[in-house]
């Protein structure tokens, strides 16, 4: 970022100077960064409204400056200044939690600005619109809305998180209408906004009738009150496709026909339980059930070793059947930490990951391997440590906190020689295995050095630690070091006196 307004010389003079290159049309200010530990006030605001609406800056694409009290009348005059920009700023982020629905309704008239639209027209950005934080209620999220409906503007992501009570009564009749949010935006982050079930119900009852959606991001993070029943609706969402259904963007290259176009979703600490996992298992089962979904995140959702065999209906064809439809083909990253799986580890590994990636190199037009795993803190058993290690082949994966060092047989089951070679990071940590036995796990990565049955050829990074460290292990570290300088070991080091 080109410009910071910080330090400790005197505030009046970072602003004058950043402002003088502002309105020089600097080149190399392109970011503009106003921190929150500094004050921002409504004359400052208008002097930079005036640069970007004067054309007197050509260069600037992002404005950050969240954490400021800026009056409504000086959010109006900025909106109306980056409208008139036309596609020019990227990113947006202004106010605090003062800005409310008064503040919120003034910044978007002046981005409606009525002159403008045919700079907007010419635009196919994807800007980010970031009101995260501050104070917004159901007003703003009806006018938001409204915002959404117009044609020409290229504000195609949101961040609306921390606002409690967006989605609330007495307009939360409303909500429905949000399926334009679904049909025209590529992002939106509604993370921490107290959403129910009911709210989550409504926002994603999309009519797939009317049309593919665009969203390609959707954050619900912690949102505990979503429930079960909320969650049912994002997979119903997620899955509501059809082989006839045109797929609006071409990246990745299209296979399928999808009614929506969503590749990463969020629903960590959402209060899913296994009942709403069964939801995604029975929606899976429609053979037209598909999804571009690359990364999943459901972490935190009291999950048990029942919603395992949920999520191998979507990671696996059937078995026996290896030309049976997957669900989520291209997916890539999962995140189940922070559930008590236990032996659904096993289940999920052996049931889930072994034949998609068998499929996916038997096929070519089969599933993508999964290439990240989080398994931190799921009561992982040793034979699902064993089985994550051995048979998952990631790229990533993380078993931090399951207390695999505990017990007599937990560390001493692992083997680094039987891992599977694709691994490049593996965090190990936060297991309470004593020394001897980290040393005893990393002591194969120097007792074998020939280059054609390296152990781990690809491994970059192996985190043990929150285990027991010691001179030992120092000692190991530095024999690891001298034949394999590009690895990264992350360990609890000796305190020096």
């Amino acid at each position: 970022m080109a410009g910071a307004w910080s330090g400790s010389s005197g505030w009046g003079s970072s602003y004058e100077a950043l402002m003088l290159r502002v309105e020089a049309n600097d080149p190399t200010l392109r970011d503009l960064v106003i921190l929150p530990t500094k004050s921002w006030s409504a004359s400052q605001v208008d002097r930079l409204a005036a640069a970007l609406a004067h054309g007197t800056n050509t260069h600037l694409c992002a404005i950050h400056a969240s954490g400021h009290a800026v009056p409504p009348e000086s959010l109006r005059s900025l909106g109306q200044a980056i409208a008139h920009c036309g596609h020019r700023i990227q990113h947006l982020a202004v106010g605090d939690v003062t800005m409310g629905d008064a503040g919120a309704q003034a910044l978007l008239d002046g981005l409606t600005d009525n002159g403008v639209t045919s700079a907007y027209a010419e635009s196919k950005s994807h800007a980010l619109l970031d009101l995260s934080y501050k104070g917004l209620g159901p007003a703003s999220f009806c006018r938001l809305v409204h915002f959404c409906e117009r044609e020409n503007h290229p504000w195609s992501r949101w961040c609306l998180a921390r606002n409690v009570g967006l989605l609330t009564s007495p307009v939360g009749n409303d909500i429905p209408h949000a399926a334009v949010l679904l049909q025209r935006l590529h992002e939106l982050d509604l993370s921490d906004c107290d959403l129910d079930e009911d709210q989550c119900v409504s926002l994603f009852a999309l009519d797939t009738t009317s049309g593919a959606s665009t969203l390609r991001s959707c954050r619900l993070s912690h949102n505990p009150r979503i429930g079960p029943r909320g969650a049912r609706a994002v997979w119903h969402f997620l899955l509501s496709s059809s082989s006839s259904s045109p797929r609006l963007h071409q990246e990745p290259e299209p296979q399928y026909g999808y009614t929506n176009n969503i590749q990463e979703l969020y629903l960590n600490n959402c209060g899913i339980t296994d009942d709403g996992m069964r939801g995604l298992a029975d929606g899976s089962r429609d053979e037209r059930a598909q999804c571009p979904l690359r990364i999943l995140d459901v972490s935190e959702n009291q999950l048990t070793s029942a919603s395992a065999s949920s999520l191998v209906h979507v990671l696996s064809p059937s078995c026996g059947n290896p030309d049976a439809h997957v669900p989520f083909p291209d997916l890539i990253e999962l995140n189940v930490s922070q559930n008590p799986l236990r032996e659904g580890v096993l289940v999920l590994v052996h049931q889930g990951l072994v034949p998609r990636h068998t499929h996916s190199l038997a096929s070519p037009h089969g599933t993508t391997r999964l290439q990240s795993l989080d398994l931190s803190a799921t009561h992982c058993t040793v034979p699902g440590a064993h089985a994550a290690l051995s048979s998952s082949h990631v790229t990533t994966l993380r078993l931090f906190d399951n207390r695999l060092g505990r017990g007599p047989d937990g560390w001493n089951a692992l083997d680094l020689r039987t891992a599977a070679p694709e691994l490049e990071m593996l965090d190990l940590a936060g297991n309470g295995a004593d020394q001897a036995a980290v040393v005893r796990l990393l002591q194969v990565l120097v007792d074998d050095t020939d280059p054609d049955t390296l152990i781990l050829p690809l491994l970059k990074t192996l985190v043990v630690g929150g285990n027991q460290g010691g001179t030992d292990l120092e000692d190991l570290c530095a024999q690891i070091r001298k034949v394999r300088p590009d690895l990264d070991i992350a360990r609890d080091k000796i305190r020096k006196r």
